[in-house]
């Protein structure tokens, strides 16, 4: 009984990463938008939204792999 909780415990903490990437990616496309038309270099923010969107699709393959039905 106690596997199976700290399984759903894992897979709900794995949901809110997922979760906060998504946030992070828009957050930083946002800046990326704004900064764009200012002129401001946005390779920061472009670095940044490649590597959360790699982190994203990792955890969203461990998730289906995982643990979804």
């Amino acid at each position: 009984m106690d596997l199976q909780i700290e399984k759903h415990q894992k897979a709900i903490r794995i949901l809110e990463l997922i979760k906060c990437l998504n946030y992070r990616i828009a957050s930083h496309e946002r800046w990326s938008d704004k900064f764009n038309c200012s002129g401001f270099n946005t390779s920061h923010y472009e670095n940044r939204i490649t590597i959360d969107t790699k982190i994203k699709e990792r955890l969203q393959n461990y998730y289906n792999n995982n643990f979804k039905i």
